[in-house]
């Protein structure tokens, strides 16, 4: 007979991402709790972060061509994979020079990227 094992959402999905993500089990979802604990998790230091290097766009953020709320929404997190695949033209690689702040102290939680 079959016994029935209750398994933690962790087990029962295995992630390719090395560090399970923070506030995945709490009780009450949505996307705000979703954003914080992206936020602990991406060593971002606050800023924005594309690969392993940290961006300021809080005074352009008003100027971004999408709008602001996706800028507003972002900030602290990795969005490597968001810019990536939104800009693919090589404008918005040569802007981001005048936003860089440093390289981030941590390395990237996520594996993915679009580049080789």
């Amino acid at each position: 007979m079959l016994q029935a094992v209750a398994m933690a959402p962790k087990e029962m999905f295995p992630s390719t991402i090395p560090k399970y993500p923070s506030l995945r089990d709490v009780s009450y979802k949505s996307p705000t709790v979703w954003l914080k604990g992206k936020q602990m998790d991406d060593g971002a230091e606050g800023l924005w972060r594309i690969h392993d290097d940290l961006y300021d766009f809080s005074n352009w953020v008003r100027n971004h061509p999408g709008g602001s709320d996706w800028l507003t929404l972002t900030k602290g997190t990795d969005i490597t994979e968001a810019f990536e695949c939104h800009h693919i033209s090589v404008t918005a690689s040569l802007l981001l020079k005048h936003f860089h702040v440093r390289r981030a102290t941590s390395p990237r939680n996520s594996p993915y990227t679009f580049h080789e």
